[in-house]
């Protein structure tokens, strides 16, 4: 099943689509691997990733437009994470905190208030 996902922040609103597997987990077969996202200011694009398979984290890296997956070219002190936690290990994987992070030069770190999203197994 895809789910949308909803980050609102102060500076702009992110969807994800989320898809499990017939036990509730991600399937990171069916997310894409990069997505352009318009802030107005600029656009950004994340592209998962995936913590070792021993945690419960999962995380998606939101990267400027002039920067490529390596890190270069990367503007100085600017950084975006979007990051999904599984936040009740594997008793209820289908429950997920979202936050968005944002660094910027001058600002330090931004986290927005974690959302729980709650999914449909």
């Amino acid at each position: 099943m895809i789910q949308p996902v909803h980050v609102q922040t102060n500076f702009y609103q992110v969807q994800v689509l989320i898809r499990t597997d017939d036990d509730g987990n991600l399937d990171f077969t069916y997310i894409p691997d990069k997505v352009n996202i318009d802030t107005s200011n600029a656009v950004i694009s994340y592209q998962l990733v995936e913590a070792p398979a021993d945690t419960t984290f999962w995380g998606m890296q939101i990267l400027p437009a002039n920067q490529d997956a390596f890190g270069a070219p990367q503007i100085s002190g600017n950084g975006y994470m979007l990051s999904i936690n599984d936040v009740n290990g594997n008793k209820e994987p289908n429950v997920y905190s979202v936050s968005l992070m944002l660094s910027q030069p001058g600002n330090g770190i931004l986290l927005s208030d974690p959302q729980i999203i709650n999914r449909p197994g």
